[in-house]
């Protein structure tokens, strides 16, 4: 019965009609995402969940989340744009032992710029701010013991040309984490998940400032991954008791009717005493060279992080609920020279607020 869930997401991903029209907003659905932790583990995040950025990648992953979460992002620049920036706002509350909710924000600005629009027109045309923006609402329910289903209903919206009104379009996505315990005291665990993003895919029509209009298909998505995850004891001379952690995980990702942009990722996270955290990742995808030598066929990153806890909800002389979470990765943006200078690191800096679970602290 668990696996008859993933199985449908597989149907459903192979048995598509649409194709998602190339090159259409890559930098807001492929390019940098809206977790440091995420893009230091190789941007795998299908099978790992439990935060309120994970509705992104799946939307089960907040069936995970124990209390209450609040979760906030940065990442830029974009190219050589240094005013870009992507920012990201969410929050998953826990409404009872099986259901969480969820809600979240996030806007991709890239100018002032000027580019080509073909949509009418072969003119170089000036942009104040154009942005891609997206409001997600999100639930998850355990269905069965260990198995998540989730579901996302998003209103995206775009806005291209300074005199044209934004574009809109609704999408839906769909997942499942299942959670397989290996011992008694849940220290150790495989998880399994599965999602597939933009399952109805609506049609984005698209208009330039003459008038004419095109019309184009936003990507749509399929994860899948798995997870392993170990808690041990970790005793150093000198020092309190503490504990190890250990995450690693694999994920698949293919737009579906399209021959590119297939990745493959792994990524390790290692928690030492719950306060610090050291990621690393590895991730390669394939992309139309459009025949050109000079243009690579595959693309290929190591990526590398790290982050702190503060655990603000044991501090004595305050009474905060929620211990803070903080990450930060900085990577190498697109293999891209200009005049012979490299592009700036992309950076990736994000905030959780996780409200304690337990009296005395969060289970996070």
């Amino acid at each position: 019965m668990k696996p008859l869930f993933l199985a449908l997401f597989l149907h459903v991903f192979l048995f598509a009609q649409a194709q998602y029209t190339e090159r259409f907003q890559e930098e807001y659905f492929f390019g940098h995402l809206n977790n440091a932790a995420t893009e230091a583990m190789g941007r795998a995040d299908a099978a790992i969940g439990g935060k309120a950025f994970s509705t992104r990648f799946n939307p089960a992953g907040s069936g995970t989340v124990e209390h209450r979460e609040i979760g906030l992002s940065t990442s830029g620049p974009y190219y050589l744009l240094g005013a870009s920036d992507f920012y990201f706002v969410g929050l998953v509350e826990k409404i009872n032992s099986k259901l969480s909710v969820g809600a979240n924000f996030d806007q991709l600005a890239i100018g002032p710029t000027t580019f080509r629009t073909d949509i009418g027109s072969d003119l170089r045309i000036p942009l104040d701010r154009p942005k891609t923006t997206k409001l997600s609402l999100n639930a998850s329910y355990e269905v069965l013991n260990g198995l998540f289903v989730g579901v996302n209903v998003n209103q995206f919206r775009l806005k291209y040309f300074d005199d044209v009104d934004h574009f809109t379009a609704v999408y839906v996505d769909g997942g499942a984490l299942y959670r397989h315990d290996l011992n008694e005291e849940k220290k150790r665990y495989l998880q399994i998940g599965a999602s597939l993003m933009n399952i109805n895919q609506p049609t984005v029509t698209l208009e330039s400032p003459s008038g004419a209009t095109s019309e184009v298909w936003p990507p749509s998505i399929f994860r899948s991954g798995v997870a392993f995850h170990q808690k041990t004891p970790l005793n150093i001379k000198g020092a309190k008791p503490g504990s190890l952690e250990l995450t690693c995980t694999g994920e698949i990702e293919a737009v579906r009717q399209f021959d590119f942009r297939t990745m493959k990722k792994v990524g390790v996270e290692v928690v030492v005493y719950e306060l610090l955290s050291f990621r690393c990742g590895y991730l390669s995808w394939n992309q139309n060279d459009m025949g050109a030598a000079n243009n690579l066929s595959t693309i290929s990153n190591f990526t590398y992080g790290f982050g702190t806890k503060i655990p603000s909800s044991k501090w004595q002389k305050l009474t905060l609920p929620f211990d803070v979470f903080v990450d930060f990765t900085s990577l190498a943006q697109p293999p891209y020279i200009l005049s012979g200078r490299r592009l700036p690191n992309m950076r990736s800096f994000s905030m959780r607020f996780v409200w304690a679970s337990t009296k005395g602290g969060s289970d996070a």
